[in-house]
């Protein structure tokens, strides 16, 4: 039997549960979503006085996108994190998949791989951001196989 996706207010709420450590443990509080432009509204936002967290459902329940980001304006998604620190955990990540699941498994890597970004250390965004482009082609090759 097919696993159901989640609903956008049950993804939600799972994201609420999964990423509570951002509250809990880094001082984090939820955000609402901007009003001023169009956005994925499917997502949920994490912010500190340095950082920002989002957690986007995409591929009608079957993805999902997350980034750090600084607040004055550099980012890095989980998966170029990843592909730094953890390479063997990006496969998960570029596949589709029970969101459900995904979003437990981005809650564990992100606490376990970007403690420092979270806590407003930035210095990894300065090798995302000179590998960007190739980070990007390994992942768009890693989802072609």
């Amino acid at each position: 039997m097919a696993t159901s996706h989640p609903t956008p207010e049950e993804f939600k709420q799972l994201c609420l549960r999964e990423f509570a450590f951002l509250t809990e443990q880094f001082g984090f509080s939820t955000e609402p979503l901007p009003t001023s432009e169009i956005i994925n509204p499917v997502q949920v936002r994490f912010v500190s006085p340095t950082t920002r967290v989002r957690v986007e459902g995409r591929a009608w329940g079957e993805s999902i996108w997350v980034s750090l980001e600084s607040l004055s304006g550099r980012w890095a998604r989980l998966v170029d994190i990843l592909a730094i620190r953890t390479p063997e955990l990006v496969t998960l990540f570029t596949e589709r998949g029970d969101q459900r699941l995904l979003l437990q498994q981005a809650a564990i890597a992100m606490k376990e791989n970007a403690s420092d970004v979270l806590r407003g250390d930035f210095g990894l965004f300065d090798i995302v951001e000179t590998h960007r482009q190739q980070l990007h082609q390994r992942l768009r090759d890693n989802t072609a196989t």
